[in-house]
């Protein structure tokens, strides 16, 4: 199990993990230990919150902008090059098999750079938001309502990488080759066990923190999951590593929008 972690963590993150060979069955359960990263994201981002927005009381720009970076540092951007890749490949309006081409381009297009820069002014606007308001909780005596609902965004990082590590062992594939489809190839029905007692733990902590946070949170992540199955279905015959990327830094957005709603009206 500890090789499965070293391998998930080296390969959807940027810590440095120990060296060894790979073997089959410590691949066959990387999928399962992929929440585990974002376990360490959520954690970070609370923490960053709790240090500069309620102890050092920092600017709240600041606070935002770390909250913004924080989760691309971790990971080396990996899901939002697949996010890049994939609007690239769905702006071109070709055939299944050129998307799939352009999924590969190692090149940037046009509409992969309008969209970045979109996400990101999105991502840390909503992001300054719920710190301001947050901080406004705050200082009216709410910190034990504050910290709830940051817990529970917290526990959207983790979320969000279980559905995605969902899709890869029980989604169509548009590719027979790539590490998707091997790793895929090598799950068993103990792999999708593990994940299904993962998400029923991201829920049921969720709701330990704050229920209807919780429940909005999880129901815009199950919302996004039908949608990139439908998506990845129609526009490229399947997922592919690419799309999962997508799928979880649009995941991760939404759950983020629906954020500022709840810090607004919960």
């Amino acid at each position: 199990m500890m090789k499965a972690i070293a391998i998930a963590f080296s390969t959807y993150s940027k810590i440095p993990m120990p060296h060894f060979k790979w073997d089959p069955k410590a691949l066959q359960y990387s999928m399962c230990a992929f929440p585990l990263v974002g376990a360490v994201i959520g954690a970070g981002e609370f923490a960053i919150w709790y240090l500069f927005g309620c102890v050092l009381q920092w600017s709240e720009v600041f606070t935002a902008a770390l909250l913004t970076v924080f989760p691309i540092l971790i990971t080396g951007g990996i899901h939002m090059d697949g996010f890049l890749d994939t609007v690239d490949a769905k702006s071109s309006y070709k055939s299944k098999e050129e998307k799939l081409q352009i999924l590969k381009d190692p090149h940037t297009g046009a509409f992969a750079i309008i969209r970045g820069c979109l996400y990101f002014l999105i991502y840390f606007g909503c992001m300054a938001e719920v710190v301001h308001v947050l901080n406004r909780e705050i200082q009216s005596g709410a910190l034990a309502h504050a910290i709830r609902l940051m817990g529970v965004f917290a526990v959207g990082f983790v979320l969000e990488r279980v559905l995605s590590g969902l899709s890869v062992l029980t989604f169509q594939k548009a590719k027979k080759e790539g590490m998707l489809a091997d790793t895929a190839r090598l799950v068993n029905n103990r792999s999708k066990v593990i994940m299904f007692v993962w998400l029923i733990a991201c829920i049921a902590t969720g709701c330990v923190i704050q229920p209807v946070a919780a429940l909005v949170v999880t129901g815009i992540a199950i919302l996004m999951f039908f949608y990139y199955r439908f998506m990845s279905y129609r526009t490229f015959g399947g997922i592919t590593g690419d799309l999962a990327g997508y799928f979880l830094q649009m995941c991760e957005l939404w759950m983020l929008i629906g954020t500022v709603v709840l810090v607004h009206v919960v």
